[in-house]
């Protein structure tokens, strides 16, 4: 048996309003909304696909799976905390996965142009770096940090576009934060964008060190821009 209570108004025992509902069905909430649950639906063309808050050390590659249906139209991803637990001459990066899960590491599989603003609090500046052939895509500038200090790591913003379309090549744009390098006093944020030289579905992402150092990470939401 189907019930069905209909009200225009919905009041706490204490007559604080909760809801609304208007004649059409809209529903209005003039107070603050908790959800325990996970929430689906349009979500204003945002959908969360995974995301995690354990901080993982020891890590060499950060491997995230990425959805491979045709129900959106990018991708966004941020990693909230990343940091090198060793003083290395390396730089953060990435690799693609195909379709199969297998990393993209083929010599020229990207191209990459990035700029990044640097700072020693005495000597400043803006300047760029390229490839247009490499076997990653390359996101920072300067040497990592080495952990020892939280100034020493960074944050990451990527945005992903057309991972999903197996005619076309994929474009990652991203943005990495203030981050202070092991080897001295200079500080650098970089941005930049990555072209993946071929075409397939991507099914994964892999983050890391490119030399293949470890690092911690402090979690990370990926999300669909819903078409």
């Amino acid at each position: 048996m189907t019930s069905i209570i209909k009200v225009n108004n919905i009041q706490s025992s204490a007559s604080n309003a909760a809801a609304t509902i208007a004649s059409s069905g809209a529903v209005t909430f003039p107070q603050a909304v908790t959800f325990s649950g996970t929430v689906t639906g349009d979500n204003n063309g945002w959908e969360k696909v995974s995301s995690s808050t354990s901080t993982q050390a020891g890590l060499t590659n950060l491997q995230i799976t990425l959805p491979t249906t045709t129900d959106f139209i990018a991708l966004k991803l941020i990693v909230r905390g990343i940091k090198s637990t060793t003083a290395t001459n390396s730089y953060w990066g990435f690799s693609l996965g195909n379709a199969s899960g297998t990393a993209i590491t083929a010599s020229s599989s990207y191209y990459y142009l990035g700029s990044y603003t640097y700072s020693n609090n005495s000597s400043h500046g803006d300047t760029y770096l390229h490839s247009f052939g490499d076997v990653f895509g390359r996101m920072s500038a300067h040497y990592l940090g080495d952990g020892s200090a939280d100034d020493e790591m960074t944050d990451m913003e990527l945005d992903i576009y057309l991972s999903n379309e197996a005619t076309r090549s994929t474009r990652v744009n991203y943005r990495l934060g203030y981050e202070k390098r092991h080897t001295d006093a200079y500080v650098t944020v970089n941005q930049g964008s990555v072209y993946r030289n071929g075409a397939e579905v991507n099914a994964n992402i892999n983050i890391f060190s490119n030399t293949g150092t470890a690092f911690t990470s402090y979690g990370y939401g990926l999300y669909k821009v819903k078409t």
